[in-house]
């Protein structure tokens, strides 16, 4: 692909995973790139996740068992998925649209579009993981689900039929196959599958970190500011740090749950909700598996890093506020010690904010206010996976180049 007019001014507004791909992908494409965030890159949402390029996870939380589980949901804090009970009437609303994207047929259309993306990941995100700074930071040993009973196991045979019709390739293991691959679980499971073809990161932090890094080498510039506000001009585009307006040709918001503040000031009405997620770290127990391990039951992987063994996941539909629940926290610590009894107590305990449409597809492409404005944020629990493909299709929407896939089940008008 050609390099493009080098005097093409884009703002990128979010220095997570997501805004920093995608940055990085302008910058290399010939423009002049410039990414702001009032944090450091990678340290949000980015930094906490459980390291997973999970080119499998083509279900989504929708499903038509949510109706019957709404009771727990509501007022249970001890399952993997619930509601945070003080923030239920600012959830409301998009709890309704959620509900209606847990139909049968809204869920298979989301699965399909979810598999469609997905199918493609693993070739975009090859692009960037083969630099010689990042791709120590990549393991490849494959994700492994495990099942605690052979209920646990059945009830999950449709989603992983679903997932197998959209390509993704399955091995079962029995109790004995399971123990002898990962030894150091002492809870004894009924079944496992390993996802073929999966890998995960080491280190979330230091790979966005790195791919900060060579989105600078290439020329790239980070302004550590807090945005207030975007608008529009009559040449072009612009947006507001420390009471100084910037103008650019083009704007992308990749700003993942905190993105409702500027699509409400552009006037795209775009349902973002926020699912809260946790992890714990145990800092000398790394060691005691050698891929990310997802527990069905519980929502939750266990997954080896350089910095210890994190516990990570669960949902709480709820707000982007940082108090920790400490009955959350609780319970993950009670089910990882269950799992492996041989755990110390956890070094450090998070937090973090996943951003949340209604039918869990991510949001990608111009605002219906402004084409020079791009959306590239709603990822949910893949946007360590879709990153560098979302940075592709945001890259040659700006560029105007041919778009090779059909992304309109992902565009910001679907919600109008």
């Amino acid at each position: 692909m050609k390099k493009h007019n080098p005097n093409v001014q884009v703002a990128v507004v979010g220095a997570g995973i997501i805004g920093t791909v995608t940055s990085f992908l302008l910058q290399k494409q010939g423009l002049k790139v410039t990414l702001f965030d009032h944090s450091d890159p990678g340290s949000k949402t980015s930094f906490g996740n459980a390291g997973t390029f999970a080119n499998y996870a083509c279900i989504p939380i929708n499903s038509e068992k949510i109706f019957s589980q709404l009771p727990q949901l509501i007022l249970g804090s001890d399952s993997p998925l619930s509601i945070e009970w003080s923030s239920l009437l600012q959830s409301f609303p998009w709890l309704i649209k959620f509900l209606r994207n847990c139909r049968k047929k809204k869920v298979e259309e989301i699965i399909n579009s979810l598999g469609s993306l997905l199918r493609m990941s693993d070739k975009a995100n090859n692009e960037i993981l083969q630099d010689r700074s990042i791709n120590p930071l990549i393991k490849y040993n494959e994700a492994l689900y495990v099942y605690d009973n052979i209920k646990d196991y059945e009830d999950s045979n449709k989603s992983n039929q679903l997932r197998e019709k959209q390509g993704v390739r399955l091995e079962v293991l029995d109790e004995n196959e399971i123990n002898n691959l990962e030894p150091s679980l002492s809870k004894k499971f009924y079944k496992g599958i390993i996802f073929k073809n999966s890998y995960f990161t080491s280190d979330p932090l230091m790979l966005t970190q790195k791919i900060f890094d060579n989105f600078i080498s290439a020329g790239g510039v980070f302004v550590k500011k807090k945005i207030k506000n975007i608008g529009c001009t009559e040449h072009g585009v612009y947006l507001s740090a420390d009471e100084e307006n910037i103008s650019f040709d083009k704007i992308v918001l990749a700003t993942g749950a905190w993105t409702k503040y500027f699509s409400n000031r552009l006037g795209d009405k775009i349902p973002l909700g926020v699912e809260r997620g946790y992890h714990l770290m145990y800092a000398n127990s790394a060691h005691k598996i050698s891929r990310p391990i997802g527990i069905n039951a519980y929502g939750f992987y266990m997954t080896p890093m350089t910095h210890g063994l994190r516990v990570a996941g669960t949902v709480e539909i709820g707000s982007a506020n940082d108090r920790v629940s400490s009955r959350r926290i609780s319970w993950m610590k009670k089910k990882s010690k269950e799992i492996i009894n041989t755990l110390e107590e956890p070094s450090s305990e998070w937090v973090g904010h996943r951003p949340t449409l209604p039918d869990s597809l991510p949001v990608l492409g111009p605002s219906l206010q402004n084409p020079n404005i791009y959306y590239n944020f709603g990822h949910q629990h893949l946007g360590l996976t879709l990153a560098a493909l979302s940075g592709k299709i945001i890259r040659d929407m700006v560029i105007k180049a041919h778009v090779n896939y059909n992304v309109s089940a992902f565009s910001p008008q679907r919600f109008t």
